[in-house]
């Protein structure tokens, strides 16, 4: 069956109206979904450096849509520690009577969710170059008594490395 183009067949009206997204599975997509799937596995945490535009944040997030216990989290320049712990509490999707307590409780609520709710976890953590250092030292206290129990996965652009 012979189909010959013709210009008048074009109707952007219909095309622009489809809302299609798709993925491409290049070098990049494939490392960083290795570097979840090995994170997830063995609890590790690993840092993802790379320029803007480099499909970072497209691989990870599809690699948080596909998988089970994987919490997908974008940061922004805003967030103090406090703002940060409870974002990462709601996209765990965990609410507890600490919620609105000092870091400190909040850190506890968010081990006592991963360590009590099966399988192997990752949390991913975005555009980390807007960190503050002091969000940063609450990370590293999270990072330490989540050992074992979840991987982390930290990403950003290269004046992240410096953090």
């Amino acid at each position: 069956m012979d189909f010959e183009f013709k210009l008048s067949d074009y109707n952007y009206e219909k095309i622009s109206e489809v809302n299609m997204s798709f993925t491409l599975d290049t070098s990049v997509f494939r490392t960083i979904n290795q570097l979840c799937k090995e994170s997830q596995k063995y609890s590790r945490m690993i840092g993802i450096i790379g320029d803007t535009g480099f499909g970072k944040s497209t691989a990870l997030e599809y690699y948080a849509n596909q998988h089970q216990n994987v919490y997908y989290m974008n940061i922004e320049i805003s967030m103090s520690p406090k703002v940060f712990l409870n974002a990462l509490l709601g996209v765990l999707g965990f609410k507890n009577i600490h919620t609105e307590k000092n870091s400190y409780n909040l850190i506890r609520s968010i081990v006592y969710f991963l360590k009590n709710t099966p399988g192997k976890h990752l949390i991913i953590i975005d555009e980390c170059g807007k960190l503050s250092n002091n969000v940063l030292l609450h990370l590293h206290d999270l990072r330490n008594a989540i050992s074992g129990v979840a991987g982390v996965i930290f990403s950003g652009p290269h004046f992240f490395y410096k953090k």
